[in-house]
């Protein structure tokens, strides 16, 4: 009689082992694809938030292309003032290096 209560007993624990083995594996399969989803959000955040810089970095570029195009055409238009000006800038940072 105990052989066979103890019998039973290991079919069930077998039976609740295969169900749990299955149980596992679905929660596996679950957590997997949970997670490719995750990753392709982020992914797509990423790609978002590069580009966004990208065009701030081509704005910004751009500024500065025409700031400098500014500068140059003052520095042409008076070429007195701008050696001067370089003249005294070398006089100071002469003097600065002297001591």
């Amino acid at each position: 009689m105990a052989e066979a209560e103890f019998g039973k007993e290991l079919d069930s624990l077998k039976r609740d082992l295969a169900s749990l083995k299955e149980d596992l594996a679905k929660l596996a399969d679950s957590l997997k694809a949970e997670l490719m989803e995750r990753k392709e959000g982020v992914k797509g955040r990423i790609k978002a938030g590069a580009e966004a810089a990208e065009a701030e970095a081509k704005e910004l570029l751009g500024q500065l292309q025409e700031s400098l195009k500014r500068l140059e055409g003052g520095l042409k238009e008076r070429p007195l003032l701008t050696g001067a000006l370089l003249f005294a800038a070398g006089l100071l940072l002469g003097r600065l290096l002297k001591r």
